[in-house]
């Protein structure tokens, strides 16, 4: 395997779509690997956003910032992928068609989604976002179908684009989030607010359902009873449960193994929004892009696990 230094290295020679897909096809896991094959960097005023899924985000902003470097044509960066910290959270910025329907998004951003006015945004070294007190041309608006903090819209000019939730701004790596306050951050403040509960299957560019979907109501106040009431752990935390007691000669494998055994969830919200979580059924282990915190699974959710199997399962 690369490491993710080489990842990014190799990055810089890739289309903008191309790093994207390639960043976001990889197994958290086995990127947590490379990161602590390279060693861990301190940052003056700042510390680790907590676990790889973080820094991803910035390997994806720093090879852009050399596709486009500040002074560049804004014509191509409105093409890139560009960072937003705004409101306690991270947002990756694009208009790539396939992203956005990946999180329910319709496949062009339009100034009809844009709501509420936020706030005004500045460029940032050329590559990304960051909010300002003076007045610009680049604004932060709430989505209008769906107002919530999973996704926004950025008018930088006359491009309109959507600012997708990446994760929360965590201070240390043993920060942990409830996995309720993710789905909050899609508007979901109970059952009532999922439609579909799918296993799915990501490919570069594609997306596909497989075994079926879960659509009943019972299922799903099940699913959301069970999940929100899981003990949430830390990164720091889950690796010294997970392999802290595994001979380092054995842990590369034991990592390995971890991460094949993942499956993806979508959820996707009455309002058509999607998000993911990573399920890994061998290990009884939740994991919640953007919360980048583990969830312990218990019997409660085993037992809907069995119960609403997902192969064949269809409403």
């Amino acid at each position: 395997e690369e490491t993710q230094a080489q990842t990014c290295e190799r990055g810089v020679f890739m289309r903008t779509i191309d790093l994207y897909h390639a960043f976001h096809a990889v197994d958290d896991d086995i990127l947590e690997r490379s990161e602590a094959a390279i060693g861990r960097r301190k940052k003056n005023g700042w510390l680790k956003w907590g676990t790889i899924a973080a820094c991803l985000c910035l390997c994806v902003v720093g090879a852009i910032s050399i596709f486009y470097p500040k002074g560049g044509s804004q014509d191509s960066v409105v093409q890139a992928i560009a960072a937003l910290e705004f409101n306690g959270c991270y947002y990756e910025v694009c208009n790539i068609e396939s992203v956005l329907e990946s999180c329910g998004l319709p496949n062009k951003i339009t100034a009809e989604m844009a709501g509420e006015h936020l706030a005004y945004l500045e460029h940032n070294d050329g590559a990304g976002y960051e909010e300002t007190a003076k007045q610009t041309d680049i604004e932060l608006y709430q989505y209008a179908p769906s107002p919530c903090r999973g996704v926004y819209v950025v008018r930088d000019g006359e491009n309109y684009m959507a600012a997708l939730f990446c994760n929360f701004r965590l201070f240390d790596s043993n920060t942990n989030v409830e996995l309720s306050e993710l789905y909050c951050v899609y508007g979901v403040d109970g059952a009532e607010d999922i439609s579909v509960i799918a296993h799915i299957e990501s490919k570069p560019g594609t997306e596909a359902v497989v075994n079926g979907t879960v659509t009943d109501a019972e299922a799903i106040a099940e699913f959301y009873e069970h999940t929100t009431s899981l003990a949430s752990f830390g990164n720091d935390d889950f690796q010294a449960i997970m392999f802290s007691n595994i001979p380092k000669e054995d842990k590369p494998a034991a990592h390995t193994a971890f991460a094949d055994d993942a499956i993806t969830l979508r959820i996707e919200t009455k309002t058509g929004l999607r998000f993911n979580l990573r399920v890994y059924p061998s290990y009884g282990w939740i994991y919640g892009p953007g919360t980048l915190s583990y969830y312990q699974m218990d019997e409660g959710i085993f037992n809907w696990s069995e119960k609403y199997s997902f192969e064949g399962y269809s409403n």
